[in-house]
């Protein structure tokens, strides 16, 4: 994997924050991140800060699956969501990407302490036939987070999605 395969990824990354920010769907404070497995590696890229408007390549950094910073920085409240994301990649080998978002409408069901049932016919389609499942409250990127989050994808295994318990949606597939 070489230096123009981070820098594709990157720019995927980049494009996905500016599709996110501006379809509206995310929330006015325009918080979240998103990161994507390095094909063929045991690594992944995270957006290192908490908005997702402007996003630039210096804005990305490189992680071990283990949450080992590689290459670039990372902001205290975005290194708080490293192990969210990692465990993601290391229990679902074919997940590529994930989002977090503060979405109004996942944060709705989050904060109502509900998963989101299988409503939609795509859903079924693709074989997200346990809906968006709940990962119950831990503070935010605690261990107990991390392991909430590991129960959930362990225990539904065709989801696309987890909700943080009063908190927001992490999207799993890209």
């Amino acid at each position: 994997m070489g230096s123009s395969d981070i820098t594709m990824f990157k720019q995927q990354i980049i494009d996905a924050a500016n599709t996110l920010v501006s379809s509206g769907v995310m929330s006015l404070s325009q918080h979240g991140n998103i990161s994507a497995r390095v094909t063929g590696t045991d690594t992944f890229l995270l957006t290192a800060g908490g908005s997702l408007v402007d996003m630039k390549p210096e804005n990305i950094a490189l992680f071990q699956m283990d949450g080992t910073l590689l290459e670039g920085a990372i902001e205290p409240t975005g290194a708080e969501i490293v192990g969210m994301h990692g465990i993601v990649y290391r229990l679902r080998p074919d997940m590529g990407g994930a989002v977090h978002t503060h979405s109004p409408a996942a944060t709705s069901f989050a904060v109502a302490s509900q998963p989101i049932p299988l409503i939609y016919e795509a859903q079924a389609r693709f074989n997200m036939t346990d809906g968006v499942p709940l990962a119950s409250y831990g503070p935010r990127g605690s261990q107990e987070s991390v392991d909430n989050i590991a129960n959930a994808i362990e225990s539904h295994p065709n989801i696309g999605g987890v909700l943080l318990e009063n908190h927001i949606a992490t999207i799993l597939g890209l």
